[in-house]
């Protein structure tokens, strides 16, 4: 069982100042909140806003190549949570034939919004998703809430205690990417300040 969901907020923690998306059911109150890269972040919020660019980005690239080998993106899917990492999946049609990727969801929402596509939350996870924040409530505090590596892009994670090897799962240790996130932290976050909500659902 699944349930259809939209984008109800990309906003930035501001404890860790880092990326957060909000996947809010679309008949009904349950959301879930998934800490995100930064690039990742932009990727999705650059599609909301129409932003021009003058070279095909990262997920444009995915989106053409899909586009000229015949495929379409039919939906995508938020399909589990283990380990403290969420999961996804790209349900993809070509040719009569219907293709499951997996996929970080952040990389799978910055499809979705490309394609057009619509977004489901397994209910299994909006279950595991409601564990983990009643459990946080009832440490009462005493359990911090950390996001991962504390303000590093390492995957897609949800509030929860995070080992240093977990921190670095997901995460692109490449020294031109890293040197790429941290000179461009600031135009990232300004592009998240200056998205407009009314645009987040329009997916």
């Amino acid at each position: 069982m699944k349930r259809e969901v939209e984008i109800s907020a990309l906003t930035l923690d501001p404890n860790t100042n880092s990326p957060v998306v909000v996947l809010k059911d679309k008949s009904g109150p349950d959301s879930i909140p998934i800490w995100i890269g930064f690039v990742e972040a932009s990727a999705i919020a650059m599609e909301l806003e129409k932003v021009e660019v003058g070279r095909p980005l990262t997920h444009d690239l995915a989106k053409n190549i899909l586009t000229e080998l015949g495929a379409r993106l039919a939906s995508i899917e938020v399909s589990d949570l283990k380990d403290n990492t969420y999961f996804a999946t790209l349900n993809l049609e070509r040719a009569g034939e219907s293709l499951a990727i997996d996929s970080r969801p952040s990389d799978a929402i910055a499809l979705a919004v490309r394609f057009d596509a619509p977004i489901f939350i397994a209910e299994s996870v909006f279950n595991a998703s409601r564990k983990i924040q009643e459990d946080q409530k009832a440490a009462g505090g005493a359990q911090k809430a950390q996001t991962p590596g504390e303000g590093e892009e390492v995957g897609d994670k949800p509030v929860g205690a995070l080992d240093p090897a977990a921190a670095k799962e997901g995460e692109e240790d490449a020294p031109a990417f890293s040197q790429f996130r941290n000179e461009n932290r600031e135009e990232w976050t300004e592009i998240l300040e200056k998205l407009d909500p009314k645009k987040l659902s329009k997916q």
